[in-house]
Order: C-alpha cells, then structure tokens, then sequence
C-alpha cells in the first residue's frame, strides 16, 4: 500500500489534474491519473512480493546474486505488472503514457515506497 500511495504521489506531481477513462464491464468512467497508476504499482508490487517470496526460492541460485536477483526481480514484476494493470484498466493508457513513464512511475515508487515503509512505517509498528 506504501508503495501505490507514493505512486499515486508521484504521478499527480508530474501530472496534475489529469484525467483517464477507466473502462471496466462495459462502464468508462473518468478516474485522476494518479488513483490508477496508484493502483496498478500496488498490484505490481504485490506482484513483485509474492515473486519474490514464492519464486526466487525455488530458483536456487548463488547466494552471492541473491540480493540483486531479488532487485532486479522485483523491480521487472512491478514494472510489469504496472503495465498490465494499467493496460487492462484502459487499453490505450500505457500507449499514451509510454513505456519510460510507466516503468519510472513504477520503479520509482517502489525504491521510495519500500524505504518509507521500512524506515518510518515498520519501526512504528514494531515500537508498538
């Protein structure tokens, strides 16, 4: 959820006030930018965490590229996952936004998001 809520922080600060049609069963209705590239890096980063925790085990790799496996496989799954999800809520979106934006949007709010939940959000929950 961090991570979708600093997408969403991220997108309204590069584009304010912008508008996208979500089209969902049939229905288009116009929803800020920012709320759906919120929501498509939350479920990439979901995505990203069950990656990480479900397939990065099963890959028995060196435990010398462990970490930067695990990056690399998060950062492409959110990214990924950003763009399916942007894509499925509106199949022109991803195409107007272009590929940089997204994966920027993406990756960018998961490096933030994951420093602000482990540095700030995490410590006051553990304190607790």
């Amino acid at each position: 959820m961090t991570v979708g809520s600093t997408a969403s922080v991220i997108a309204y600060a590069m584009r304010p006030n912008t508008k996208i049609n979500l089209q969902l069963l049939g229905i288009t209705q116009q929803i800020p930018l920012a709320v759906g590239v919120g929501l498509g890096t939350f479920v990439g980063s979901y995505a990203g965490a069950l990656a990480h925790d479900f397939l990065l085990p099963g890959l028995h790799i060196s435990q010398r590229f462990q970490d930067p496996a695990a990056a690399a496989l998060s950062l492409a799954t959110v990214t990924g996952a950003n763009y399916g999800s942007l894509l499925a809520m509106n199949s022109t979106l991803p195409g107007e936004l272009g590929m940089m934006q997204v994966a920027g949007w993406a990756i960018g709010a998961e490096v933030l998001g994951s420093y602000i939940y482990d540095s700030v959000i995490n410590p006051m929950m553990v304190s607790y």
